[in-house]
């Protein structure tokens, strides 16, 4: 069903990217770019790393900027579930649901309040509030929003892979960087 749409999708959109390349004269195959995966699922990275290999790019970073980046000319937006899709496809697995990168969406504080209160009556469970990215005063305000919202507070590293430098996989958190909730201070 839900699965197997999404994976339908990610092969036509990894395909398109490579064609799209292709035409642009930087001569790659899908099968190339399934052979770089190791049997993983294929990704844009996988797609990077061949082109890293044929001498394209210089580095991962380089042929995201220059190709298949977001506004690049090899491009392809990826299809997405909705959020609600999302929240009863966890359900039904038995997992709980964590909204991740709230700052990253692009919205502003009325719009992302609103889609937290809708989330929230659909089952969304934690919020991340602590990332590789975030300093202490983003960290408290994402503490103080789940607490609003009556949401967990959840905490991630951001590690994607190891292709993307700077964000590593277990760093821990330092006694310095979250003092309140260690002192168990309800915000």
């Amino acid at each position: 069903g839900r699965l197997e749409r999404l994976r339908e999708n990610r092969r036509k959109r990894n395909a398109l990217m490579v064609e799209r390349l292709v035409s642009l004269g930087l001569v790659m195959s899908i099968e190339e770019v399934e052979a770089e995966s190791g049997g993983e699922v294929v990704a844009r990275p996988h797609i990077a790393r061949v082109m890293v290999k044929k001498g394209f790019v210089p580095d991962i970073a380089s042929a995201f900027k220059r190709y298949i980046g977001r506004g690049g000319p090899a491009y392809v937006a990826s299809s997405r579930l909705s959020p609600e899709e999302c929240l009863q496809a966890i359900r039904e697995a038995g997992g709980v649901s964590v909204l991740g990168h709230p700052g990253l969406m692009g919205l502003d504080e009325n719009d992302l309040f609103a889609l937290l209160e809708r989330l929230k009556s659909q089952g969304l469970w934690g919020l991340e509030c602590i990332s590789g990215h975030h300093g202490s005063g983003e960290i408290y305000y994402w503490m103080k929003v789940a607490s609003r919202f009556g949401l967990s507070p959840t905490a991630g590293s951001d590690f994607h892979g190891v292709d993307r430098p700077g964000m590593d996989l277990g760093v821990a958190v330092t006694e310095g960087l979250l003092p309140w909730a260690r002192l168990g201070v309800n915000i």
